[in-house]
């Protein structure tokens, strides 16, 4: 296989179908309570790993103790979709309040929100665009 290891990752190789993101304005505005707490680009990143992962420099470290070392991670594929994906954690990643599957890549679409484990915080999608559908 070609998965690669990224540096500040601690470890987490991801799966061989990511790919470099095209909605390069891609990003996640994070809110606790109902207020906007900072917004975060994702798509600057190759992948974004969510997590209580102190080593991963290029992670999105999460203090919340329902919060699994390596929780779920946010991909892009080759058609430029954004995707987010338990990485089997134990207290869930929810979005739209729905349970995901553990390693199921599932598409995020602009105004989606999830949050991760029994963590108030939301996490809200906003996407430049719909990648381009071809016609054909």
């Amino acid at each position: 296989g070609r998965r690669k290891r990224i540096p500040g990752l601690a470890g987490y190789v991801p799966p061989e179908w990511a790919s470099e993101p095209r909605d390069k304005d891609a990003k996640l505005e994070v809110q606790k309570d109902g207020k906007m707490v900072k917004k975060m680009p994702i798509g600057r990143k190759f992948c974004m790993l969510f997590g209580r992962e102190k080593n991963a420099s290029q992670g999105v470290y999460c203090r919340h103790p329902s919060i699994s070392r390596q929780h779920a991670v946010i991909l892009h594929d080759r058609r430029g979709r954004v995707k987010l994906m338990d990485l089997d954690s134990k207290h869930g990643t929810f979005l739209d309040n729905e349970r995901l599957d553990p390693n199921e890549a599932t598409r995020l679409r602009d105004g989606d929100s999830f949050r991760l484990g029994a963590s108030s915080r939301e996490y809200i999608v906003h996407l430049s665009s719909s990648p381009p559908r071809s016609r054909w």
